[in-house]
């Protein structure tokens, strides 16, 4: 259990990073009027909701760790459930699903978009290029690795 504890902690640790660094980003970008071109009202609002909602998630996963940390009876419900082998199962096989299912969704979209405007075309086939990769280089690492 102290390794699971531990790892709870260096969870806790690297969320707080990334909630600090967030923060500061957002507040550095959102200062910075006279730097930047003047967005559109959408996409300021789309950045606020992305940002409150982005820290309303971490902060509850930082409190939830907090909480299991000092608990030994959650901490061990939280690690058989971490543990579970269906689970993982099931994640396995929605994430497979998952993946197919964006590929092709982001191939038609290259392609449909490709009759109608460039830009979004290359968009698309740059990030599904870039999926591919990904994907090709997490399958290499997880044979070597298992």
């Amino acid at each position: 259990m102290e390794k699971f504890k531990k790892s709870l902690k260096r969870r806790v640790n690297v969320l707080c990073i990334i909630l600090l660094l967030t923060s500061s980003t957002y507040i550095a970008l959102s200062t910075n009027d006279n730097i930047l071109p003047q967005l559109p009202p959408f996409v300021e609002g789309f950045h606020i909701g992305v940002f409150i909602g982005g820290v309303l998630i971490l902060v509850y996963y930082i409190a939830k760790f907090m909480s299991v940390i000092n608990d030994e009876k959650n901490l061990r419900k939280m690690y058989i459930k971490e543990n579970d082998e269906r689970g993982h199962l099931i994640a396995y096989k929605t994430s497979q699903f998952t993946l197919v299912g964006t590929i092709i969704l982001l191939g038609m979209g290259t392609i449909i978009s490709g009759f109608f405007n460039t830009t979004v075309f290359f968009t698309l086939l740059s990030c599904l290029a870039l999926f591919l990769v990904i994907i090709i280089i997490a399958r290499i690492y997880n044979d070597k690795n298992n």
